[in-house]
């Protein structure tokens, strides 16, 4: 019987070509982007499932109190980790990494920068399940590193790399005791060498200063929590010994000052769910795994109307069919059979192309968003999913149909009967349930990319065209004049100044301050936060910052370099001054300093961010990064002959140079890419639902043939006959558009408020989504209206 019916459903399907493509189509097209989606979400929510002791990892988190909100880092001091260690019982195990900046690697005559090392110790490898391959961690020795199997594989091949040396920024030396197999691609924690950080932390107990001394260095900071004790108990110890070692100052006081407080927050939810400003890895969205999901369910549910609607428009054409196989004695049962087995042969082969599409454009996708998927062919979760969908799809969307279908009464089906069509209000449904899934989409897409050109060209107060940084990586501490004297002399580089930090992070960040009005004595802990860059007397005007009062610094005054501070106007407004200069600051682990000048304010960071108090000091022996602002005829060219002066300076150490507008551009890879996946689904989506509509117009048309025939005899225009097909989709997708409004706003408003700095959700928006959907449905409709209103009413009358 199975056979039988297979055999029927495949001579259907090849008889009527036309419909059968357009299903075929439709449907693979929808499989295709669900599986693609549903990739990236699994992804997304398997981060972090491996390690086996997930749910008593925790991470930590400062939080930063201020009269306008709580901010957060999770970065804690590296030397003060082993007081909570030691003194939070709680605490099994506390990880501490530091690093993750690009450093240069030497082994032999191999030589390369890698930016995925940390300084950290044993416990990294007792908290989180990272397989060691061969060897063992020993971390606890000063000159020792873990490092994975690509690294290995890299720098030593088929040698036994136990025991090799590697250097790290030709200083330190350091033996290799462990390979550890690479960190999953769904872990946060990423890295490619481990070294043991007892170097650091005795360097950092040679600091004269004890503030110095104890918060000279922060790490990413995680604990293993003891078994049988609370997330409570712990984080109260935490506070406790935080009050008692630290100081109140570091912590909220009754007067809602600007102080600091522990927090802590479950390792499985930093990728998805936290907002760290500082971590190690970029993070994910939870709202954007909810989003795609949502789109996916869609796509696949547009897929599955276009079937419907396309099979409801097909059925005319075969009602005489289905009443002669009644009169010949095939119950309801076995019709519904037939036509749900054609539904579901039909779903098998656009799943099977479905699947072939997938997997040869898995690395295009991949590339698009970032991510490292794939297909586990051969699995049974693989196999399971075939199945589902193919069942799922192909029940669900073939059942209205083959009811309606097997539901005729034979007289009316051999008759050819309107009634055989079905009901109107279920096909009103799905149309104006694709409108509403169409302008919704278009809706988001608009906002997106609006906000995303709104990030793109707003004025952030500096100008980030043609200019760059290089990282001197402290080659020039005695001699930084003549690297900066030699790229002067390249007539297409306009200014050059040396700085500590750079404009898109500060030197130091959540630095403190705060007002003294005259008297010296003041003890006060009312301290703002702020960003502190240091840089020579160059380094605001070449990033063309705008001076609002005073004055810039003077390179000949040497009281500049000691007394002088320069702040911008958010800092103007912390302090709620009427005139800043010559108001007097006491700076935290210095000297207290003077305004001299109020500079206009300036986006160092993401526009996520509002902008922040900032202070430049002058540091005429700056010589962290060379800024340079280069003339934009020969940009190329000037970059060539600044790598060849540091050539002949620094012969053993690559140039490394960033554009200031490329890191910037940086902030904002995660909403382009999903302004990038995001159109290209809600693209496909709206294709999909053109050819719901082609199934609609199709089915409308041949309902109403006898009455488009008889109103061309009486005398009516293809214009009229046009308005008469079209009336009931513009109805319809006006309706669907008041629906779609007060949606696509709630979602739209919610993630914008991520950001500080935002488009506003206008009536301009609305209208192109509302034109442009109408527009394409009118296009649509019309092109099947014409071919209708144009064949011969004669014929057509003739028909029955």
């Amino acid at each position: 019987m199975l056979k039988n019916y297979l055999l029927v459903a495949y001579r259907s399907l090849v008889r009527d070509k036309f419909f059968t493509i357009l299903n075929l189509f439709g449907l693979t097209v929808g499989i295709t982007a669900f599986l693609l989606i549903g990739l990236y979400v699994k992804y997304e929510l398997t981060f972090d499932k491996f390690h086996s002791k997930k749910d008593r990892i925790y991470a930590y988190k400062t939080l930063y109190y201020t009269p306008e909100g709580t901010s957060g880092s999770d970065k804690f001091s590296l030397p003060a980790g082993s007081i909570l260690k030691e003194n939070v019982p709680e605490i099994e195990e506390l990880v501490q990494l530091t690093g993750g900046y690009k450093a240069l690697i030497n082994v032999g005559d191999e030589t390369f920068y890698d930016e995925e090392w940390y300084y950290s110790n044993n416990s990294l490898f007792k908290t989180f399940d990272f397989e060691i391959i061969t060897g063992t961690p020993n971390l606890e020795a000063a000159s020792s590193v873990v490092i994975t199997e690509t690294i290995a594989e890299k720098l030593f091949g088929d040698t036994d790399p136990i025991g090799q040396l590697i250097q790290m920024d030709k200083k330190d030396q350091y033996y290799v005791t462990a390979v550890a197999a690479d960190p999953p691609k769904n872990s946060y924690i990423q890295f490619s060498m481990i070294f043991s950080n007892i170097n650091l932390l005795n360097s950092l107990s040679q600091y004269d200063n004890e503030d110095q001394r104890r918060w000279g260095t922060s790490a990413n900071t995680y604990f293993l929590k003891a078994e049988g004790t609370s997330e409570e108990q712990m984080l109260n110890k935490m506070r406790s010994v935080g009050r008692e070692f630290f100081g109140s100052r570091f912590f909220k006081d009754e007067d809602g000052n600007p102080n600091f407080e522990p927090s802590i927050i479950p390792y499985e939810d930093i990728y998805l769910k936290s907002r760290f400003t500082s971590g190690i890895s970029p993070t994910g969205d939870i709202r954007y795994v909810y989003l795609f999901s949502s789109i996916a369910v869609l796509i696949l549910l547009i897929a599955c109307v276009n079937y419907v609607n396309l099979a409801t428009a097909k059925s005319l054409k075969r009602a005489k069919e289905t009443g002669l196989r009644k009169v010949i004695g095939a119950d309801k049962s076995q019709l519904l059979r037939l036509y749900l087995t054609e539904s579901v042969l039909l779903t098998t082969i656009s799943v099977f192309i479905a699947f072939a599409i997938a997997e040869r454009i898995l690395p295009a996708y991949n590339n698009l968003i970032d991510r490292s998927l794939e297909l586990s062919y051969g699995s049974l979760e693989f196999l399971f999913t075939i199945v589902v969908i193919n069942l799922s799809i192909g029940i669900l969307a073939g059942l209205y149909p083959a009811i309606k279908l097997s539901g005729f009464k034979p007289i009316d089906a051999i008759r050819g009967s309107k009634s055989a069509g079905g009901k109107k209000s279920v096909r009103r449904g799905l149309v104006f349930l694709q409108f509403l899934i169409a302008q919704m989409l278009i809706v988001v897409t608009i906002v997106i990319q609006s906000q995303l050109s709104y990030l793109q060209n707003k004025d952030l107060g500096y100008n980030r065209e043609q200019a760059l940084y290089i990282n001197t990586y402290e080659e020039f501490d005695e001699n930084g004049d003549v690297f900066k004297s030699a790229v002067d002399k390249i007539p297409s580089v306009e200014l050059s100044s040396y700085s500590n930090g750079v404009f898109t992070w500060a030197a130091i960040t959540f630095f403190q301050m705060r007002e003294i009005e005259g008297n010296e004595d003041d003890k006060s802990e009312d301290y703002v936060i702020a960003d502190l860059f240091e840089g020579d007397a160059d380094f605001i005007d070449l990033m063309q910052i705008e001076m609002i009062s005073g004055r810039g610094f003077d390179k000949n005054n040497t009281s500049d370099e000691s007394e002088a501070i320069i702040i911008n106007e958010a800092g103007v407004k912390k302090f709620g001054w009427e005139e800043p200069l010559g108001k007097k600051l006491k700076v935290w682990g210095s000297k207290d300093r003077y305004v001299i000048g109020v500079m206009r304010d300036f986006h160092n960071e993401s526009l996520k961010a509002e902008i922040t108090p900032s202070f430049v000091v002058l540091d005429n022996k700056a010589t962290e990064y060379l800024n340079l602002r280069i003339g934009a005829e020969d940009m190329s060219g000037t970059i060539a002959k600044v790598e060849s002066i540091w050539n002949e300076l620094v012969p053993d150490r690559p140039l490394e140079y960033t554009f200031y507008d490329d890191k910037f551009d940086q902030h904002y890879k995660a909403e382009q890419r999903l302004g990038q996946v995001f159109f290209t689904f809600a693209s496909l989506a709206i294709g999909i639902s053109l050819l719901g509509l082609i199934g609609l117009t199709t089915f409308t048309a041949e309902q109403r043939l006898k009455e488009i025939g008889i109103r061309k005899v009486l005398g009516a225009s293809i214009k009229q006959l046009i308005l008469l097909l079209s009336k009931e989709f513009v109805i319809l997708s006006l309706i669907a558009f008041l629906v779609a409004v007060p949606i696509s706003y709630y979602v739209m408003d919610d993630w914008l408020t991520e950001f500080k700095y935002r488009i506003d959700i206008n009536v301009g928006i609305y209208a192109i989504a509302i034109v442009a959907s109408i527009g394409v449905a009118w296009l649509v409709v019309c092109f099947q209206s014409i071919k209708v209103a144009k064949s011969n009413p004669t014929n057509i009358l003739r028909t029955d």
